[in-house]
């Protein structure tokens, strides 16, 4: 534990989550941070998202949380930049004793450069697979700047500390920075009291597809399983770049509802009559539409299978192909009993593996021991 009596204060330079934007990894980031609220940290968050004109603090139940004060029609590529002054006087307002990001390109870089000149601890929690590609080749990546690219190269070598959410995103890490101090700590989801086992008093109805609208999530995929499988019923969530394009390939489509962003009610509804979840990603970390998918014992069906959970666990199909989403989403569709059996296994396996309280409890102990490591090194120079 650390000594002294005020709480140790960490930042938070994260949007804040909106439900219906989807968004996994700003809502892992609200989760880890209130449970650290709960167990004794001073906790600020210092979001890019601007709500709106006030940039005074606002205060949660949780947290205060301070505003990046970048223009909101600011859109071009240079407006981004523009973080970089905000971020530092904030900072300095804040005095955080350690730093947490989780964006990929310019933001993180510019994080990282203000905690060095402040001397502060920063963490890089890294989401997916894309932020370890450092040759910036993965189609992920084509949104992003030159000056992007090396901001985000920087922040990857200049981070005290890398959290990964799977072990192949700290392996891709490994092979370009070797000796760097890598963490795996996987995501949390909060669980039911009363896991949805017996799925017998709700009618099954639909196939899900529940993400943001981006190249690298690869959404024209699953409207093109809706056409294959015209009586089979389908529905698509999300928003984003892809969906004005999305939403007049489905216009065609009879089976396939698309209902743009979803929350609340309406999205625990979509998850509690799915017959299953398909997720058509290039790339991932460790999805959070597995571990929603868990909590409601939803078979899922990826072709991503982070560090072949999927396959070990039989938690649904990991497919390589067109043709075997096809077939795999046709045998669930018609075999409800390989249905509940791989749904009582992926409850099982989210309530073993990835409770939040455990995953909270793992940042703790890895936060307060960076932040320890820091005051020795800090005593050893000043008595040295």
């Amino acid at each position: 534990m650390l000594q002294g009596k005020l709480a140790p204060r960490i930042c938070f330079v994260v949007d804040l989550p909106v439900e219906a934007l989807g968004g996994g990894a700003e809502k892992q980031c609200y989760l880890i941070a209130r449970g650290l609220a709960e167990k004794g940290w001073d906790v600020v968050y210092l979001t890019p998202r601007v709500a709106s004109r006030d940039l005074a603090p606002r205060v949660e139940e949780w947290f205060k949380i301070y505003r990046v004060d970048v223009p909101a029609e600011s859109d071009n590529r240079m407006a981004r930049y523009l973080h970089g002054p905000s971020l530092f006087r904030n900072l300095g307002r804040i005095d955080p004793h350690i730093v947490l990001f989780t964006n990929p390109g310019s933001l993180g870089g510019l994080v990282t450069l203000c905690c060095l000149l402040y001397r502060k601890p920063v963490v890089y929690r890294a989401a997916s697979l894309l932020d370890t590609d450092l040759t910036f080749g993965a189609s992920g990546w084509y949104e992003f700047g030159f000056v992007a690219r090396c901001l985000h190269r920087f922040a990857v070598r200049n981070a005290n500390v890398l959290v990964a959410n799977a072990t192949s995103v700290a392996n891709q890490f490994r092979k370009w920075i070797p000796h760097k101090n890598i963490r795996v700590i996987p995501n949390g989801v909060e669980i039911h009291r009363v896991a949805p086992r017996e799925r017998r008093t709700r009618h099954a109805s639909h196939v899900l597809w529940m993400n943001g609208m981006k190249k690298w999530k690869n959404p024209g995929e699953f409207v093109t399983l809706a056409k294959e499988l015209p009586d089979v019923r389908f529905v698509m969530c999300g928003s984003g770049p892809l969906y004005k394009q999305v939403a007049q390939q489905a216009s065609r489509i009879s089976n396939l509802r698309l209902t743009g962003g979803v929350g609340g009610q309406t999205k625990t509804d979509l998850f509690e009559t799915a017959i299953a979840f398909v997720n058509t990603s290039f790339t991932e970390g460790f999805p959070n539409t597995l571990l929603e998918s868990g909590v409601h014992s939803v078979p899922y069906i990826s072709f991503v299978d982070p560090d072949e959970v999927i396959c070990r666990h039989k938690l649904g199909f990991h497919v390589r192909s067109f043709s075997e989403l096809v077939d795999g989403t046709s045998l669930l569709v018609r075999d409800k009993g390989l249905r509940s059996e791989m749904g009582f296994r992926i409850r099982r396996y989210v309530e073993k593996h990835h409770n939040i309280q455990n995953t909270v409890s793992e940042y703790d102990e890895l936060l307060r021991s960076v932040l320890l490591t820091r005051r020795r090194n800090t005593s050893l120079h000043l008595n040295g």
